[in-house]
């Protein structure tokens, strides 16, 4: 039996709700728009690599995660991750095959871990970034990249013409892969990987042993 109010009006009631109880972490005025939904979510399979899921940062009310089903995504791929109770509730609702995850971005390593998921294939971010502090949005960024393969991505959408991080200063690669003028506000969607060299000092440092550990 359908969910009872479990329509995209619903949805929109919910997030405005939200956005009004605390609009700094919200971000948006409004659910990310289709177009924009379909750019996100072609941009982030074309990013995939390997096998593992696709992870869904800030799902909100699930509009890039419906875009990404429509792409071709199994639901049961999906890692979706909120912070937010109530849009968790919305969305264990609506995607009932998909990992709902309550908790932070910055822990998204640990939260793979406890998920038994294995790496992701691609990050697809919709987290307002440039409404926290720098120290916040590298360690988001970071985490990310930590958790997807050697050449993966973060997908990320941002309102400003400018990713929303120091891409040279952190060796990253930003690429500008879309724009959606129909989104409110306009919307530009970025590839961010980490650069080759970058990349390569990352997978050195995972295999590094900690503290005591042993070279073999």
């Amino acid at each position: 039996m359908q969910q009872e109010n479990a329509g995209p009006g619903h949805g929109l009631a919910l997030f405005m709700r939200r956005w009004a109880s605390n609009p700094y972490r919200i971000g948006g005025i409004l659910p990310s728009a289709r177009p924009l939904a379909r750019v996100m979510a072609g941009a982030g399979v074309q990013a995939r690599r390997g096998e593992g899921p696709v992870v869904e940062l800030g799902a909100g009310t699930g509009t890039i995660t419906r875009a990404l089903i429509e792409n071709g995504v199994g639901e049961r791929e999906l890692v979706l991750i909120e912070r937010d109770r109530q849009m968790c509730r919305w969305l264990t609702q609506r995607f009932p095959r998909a990992a709902v995850v309550r908790d932070e971005a910055a822990r998204l390593g640990m939260i793979l871990a406890r998920e038994g998921a294995g790496a992701a294939s691609v990050v697809i971010s919709s987290l307002p970034l440039r409404n926290m502090g720098m120290q916040e949005r590298e360690s988001i960024v970071e985490a990310s990249l930590d958790a997807v393969p050697e050449g993966g991505a973060l997908v990320q959408y941002t309102y400003a013409r400018h990713p929303a991080v120091p891409c040279a200063r952190l060796g990253l690669e930003c690429r500008r892969v879309g724009f959606v003028a129909m989104n409110v506000p306009p919307a530009g969607v970025w590839r961010i990987t980490r650069s080759g060299a970058a990349s390569r000092l990352a997978a050195a440092a995972s295999s590094r042993p900690g503290p005591g550990g042993s070279n073999g």
